[in-house]
């Protein structure tokens, strides 16, 4: 009889034992494949013509469709083109397309709802002030209609590099301003009222070498982290450096744009950057790209500081291409993503790699919270195809736009692509997108060199099915 009882005992505790493990084997699965889900396309569209047309920022609006900030070049020698705001369904068939002036250079940088459901976009115009550049801001409602325009000189050549409204109703400015072939550019922010009215601008430089922000961005504690290149500050200022190489600034403001901190991270080489934001524990995560004296190509780099703009970690994906970085978000589960584009470095290793490539690929990265790669998409045809912006959707996807020479009508075209989410897929690899859509070549790859190399969707490994295979036989055994 006792013999019997320990001998059910023992069968209970296997039994529980199995069920634990088989329960934090799932589990680790589902968290697994949920992280490395790796996105297929649900759609693209291209948009222009006879122009060539590149889509500039993006966002999802209320209604679930897309608003697209454009530019159509109608005079590719002498640089003149067109600000375009393109609207779209849920599925990106354009709803309707609006054209802001018709005479010279004016290009959009950035675009974001505003509060009452219209649209701010930031760029720069050089025809409303006799071929002087300046800084372009312009308020649509919700159907593109314009509401007003502003433009800002702070010199003979003011660009707006990107816009965003602010909690009171306003809106921040930022950007570089210069005077034509006197000084280097100088990093201005410029706040506005709601009704696009100057309240107050900041330079910041010495016009003597270069410095520029190309993103800013309200805090939460109501001012402003900035970030853009530097070679005023840092280890760019180095004699032995001189004053051709920059390295990424970051910068803290009040409310009133007064300097609170500012903070650069570079070596010996060029270190850019284009997106900046403020993460869930307050700190800050910068995208960019870095390449050091020695170095051949630019790699993407990411860089996490705390609240006073420490660092915290960087990483850098190295890579056999120039890879440019232009946009980071951070994502729901604490990790990150970023895009940009990636082109084969020349033969020739003395040109320098970016004047040496004429046809570039787009190209997402996922990351875990700590920066660490989890899967990379490369898409794009056999001709020139860049994202310039990312933005993540209400479906839990990604919506990039650029420009493509592989798709749509001849020429360049503006690019919008749907990745969709909540499914999941095997363990990370890089992809491609190809003039069939999306193909799996590395995957292929792999496939065709190893035929037994197949996965579980939970990638549960060998040594523990044997083990719960061995915990079975010891359940068998004991009845």
């Amino acid at each position: 009889m006792e013999m019997a009882k320990m001998k059910c005992i023992k069968v209970k505790c296997i039994k529980h034992l199995i069920s634990t493990l088989c329960v934090a084997i799932i589990l680790t699965g589902i968290a697994a494949a949920e992280n490395g889900f790796m996105p297929r396309e649900q759609w693209n569209k291209t948009f222009g013509g006879a122009l060539d047309d590149s889509a500039i920022s993006v966002l999802q609006t209320s209604e679930g469709g897309y608003i697209i900030a454009a530019t159509a070049d109608f005079d590719t020698i002498r640089v003149k083109g067109n600000a375009v705001l393109i609207k779209t369904d849920p599925e990106g068939n354009v709803l309707w397309e609006k054209t802001f002036s018709k005479r010279h250079e004016d290009r959009f940088s950035t675009i974001q709802e505003t509060g009452d459901g219209g649209y701010i976009l930031t760029g720069t115009t050089d025809s409303l002030t006799d071929d002087k550049y300046s800084a372009w801001l312009v308020k649509t409602d919700s159907e593109g209609k314009e509401e007003w325009n502003r433009s800002f000189s702070l010199n003979t050549a003011t660009h707006g590099i990107f816009g965003q409204q602010t909690d009171d109703g306003g809106y921040i400015i930022s950007g570089c301003t210069y005077n034509y072939m006197i000084t280097n550019p100088n990093a201005f922010l410029l706040k506005t009222d709601p009704e696009g009215n100057e309240e107050w601008n900041r330079t910041l430089g010495n016009h003597i070498t270069y410095d520029g922000i190309h993103c800013v961005r309200q805090t939460v504690d109501g001012g402003y982290i900035a970030a853009g290149e530097t070679t005023t500050y840092g280890m760019a200022n180095k004699e032995v450096r001189g004053s051709n190489y920059e390295d990424i600034w970051l910068i803290k403001m009040d409310v009133e744009g007064n300097e609170e901190w500012n903070r650069t991270f570079g070596g010996e080489g060029y270190d850019w950057t284009n997106s900046v934001r403020q993460t869930a524990d307050g700190g800050y995560i910068i995208a960019g790209q870095k390449k050091d004296l020695e170095g051949i190509v630019f790699d993407a780099w990411l860089i996490k500081t705390d609240p006073e703009g420490t660092k915290e970690w960087d990483r850098v994906f190295e890579a056999e291409s120039d890879d440019y970085v232009r946009s980071v978000q951070q994502t729901p589960d604490g990790g990150y993503i970023f895009a940009g584009y990636t082109g084969e470095i020349s033969e020739d290793s003395t040109i320098k790699a970016s004047f040496a490539i004429d046809s570039y690929d787009g190209f997402l990265v996922r990351t875990d919270k700590d920066g660490n790669e989890i899967w990379k998409l490369t898409f794009g045809g056999e001709e020139d195809d860049r994202v310039n912006d990312l933005k993540l959707t209400s479906d839990g996807g990604y919506a990039v736009v650029g420009s493509t020479k592989s798709f749509g009508e001849k020429g360049k075209n503006a690019w919008l692509v749907k990745l969709e989410g909540n499914e999941v897929t095997d363990e990370a690899s890089e992809e491609k997108y190809g003039n069939k859509g999306l193909i799996e070549e590395e995957k292929e790859k792999e496939e065709e060199e190893n035929p037994e190399s197949e996965k579980s969707p939970l990638n549960i490994s060998i040594p523990v099915i044997s083990i719960l295979s061995a915990l079975f036989l010891m359940t068998r055994r004991t009845k």
